[in-house]
């Protein structure tokens, strides 16, 4: 009985489709990689920053969570839900960020007993 024969214009269509699947699945994934790299270079906090006495870090924590309340309290008055969640997403990339620089200045806080520290670390 006879091989089967193929076409051999087969294998140069594989050999296309296949480096063109290698290559798009190699763009995707690098554009992935950027993407998230970019997104964790904006939320961390800078480095050495000096640290903050406890009554700057409570007037610091308390503008955070009255600007958190405030941002969330816009949700039910928006005109588009969806619009809104996407300002919201945008928003919370650089309150991160604050809230990450505000935790590296006020752990532990400047002059502070160990209550105060506990009491800090417990509000972030």
């Amino acid at each position: 009985m006879p091989a089967p024969t193929r076409d051999p214009r087969g294998r140069l269509f594989r050999r296309i489709f296949l480096g063109l699947h290698v290559s798009v699945a190699a763009v995707f994934g690098l554009s992935l990689t950027w993407g998230v790299w970019q997104g964790l270079v904006r939320i961390r906090p800078l480095k050495a920053q000096p640290k903050l006495e406890v009554s700057a870090c409570a007037d610091e924590l308390s503008g955070l969570r009255q600007e958190l309340v405030a941002r969330l309290a816009r949700f039910p008055a928006a005109e588009s839900a969806a619009q809104e969640g996407r300002r919201y997403e945008e928003w919370a990339v650089e309150f991160r960020h604050r809230v990450a620089s505000a935790r590296q200045r006020c752990s532990p806080p400047q002059g502070a007993t160990r209550e105060q520290a506990r009491a800090t670390n417990d509000a972030f």
